[in-house]
């Protein structure tokens, strides 16, 4: 608004809003008034704190927004995602997208018993194994599955406390395989316990892990 030279209020301005649109009104005593709307049609509002996005609606969790992604949705990370000292396993169960920016770090690991699951341009950085243990926590990525895509990803092994660990250990639970692993970057996979030896990408035939809750073998 402005004040005129006697103090009296020349404009006045409203303001209405709605989940799809603002409609703004500014009016001059004397004059028509003028109402313009902003359509917020397709706009993302990001909830405090938000590290995920899917379709419109943001999350501060990203478990959250892998389960509301559902099949063949897509997830976009927009922020770290836990801490050097907060690391979690996100479960993948569907034929879902989960893309990051190049940036944003998430701190965990993944676990994918989905076939068709794609990564894309994701920074995961996983702690491994402590000396001596053998956990879920050990890989990036673990995948039993039959079809997987994962590219221009890094994968940043953050573990200090000398155990094994590796960035992608694929499972397949088919003898007809469909994996496209390209153009990603392995920082920090070198560790060494009790004679084993870590790896950027392992391939395991004929191994049942439990954590993936299907038995993933090779038949």
């Amino acid at each position: 608004f402005t004040v005129a030279s006697d103090g009296s209020l020349e404009f006045t301005w409203a303001v209405t809003e709605s989940s799809d649109y603002i409609d703004i009104t500014v009016a001059r005593p004397g004059y028509t008034a003028y109402q313009t709307r902003l359509d917020l049609t397709g706009l993302i509002r990001l909830v405090s704190g938000a590290v995920a996005v899917v379709g419109e609606n943001s999350y501060a969790d990203l478990a959250d927004a892998i389960t509301a992604a559902g099949e063949n949705g897509t997830v976009k990370v927009v922020a770290d995602v836990g801490s050097s000292d907060q690391y979690t396993t996100y479960k993948v169960e569907n034929a879902i997208t989960i893309q990051g920016n190049g940036t944003a770090a998430i701190y965990g690991n993944f676990t994918v018993i989905a076939d068709g699951a794609v990564f894309e341009q994701l920074v995961i950085k996983n702690k491994g194994d402590a000396a001596g243990e053998n956990t879920e926590a050990r890989n990036a990525i673990n995948a039993a599955c039959k079809t997987l895509t994962i590219t221009n990803c890094t994968f940043n092994l953050t573990n200090g406390s000398g155990g094994i660990s590796n960035g992608l250990s694929i499972w397949p639970t088919d003898t007809n395989v469909d994996y496209t692993i390209t153009d990603n970057h392995f920082e920090g996979y070198q560790t060494t316990d009790s004679g084993y030896v870590s790896g950027a990408i392992i391939i395991s035939g004929g191994i049942n892990k439990a954590f993936t809750g299907k038995g993933a073998s090779v038949p």
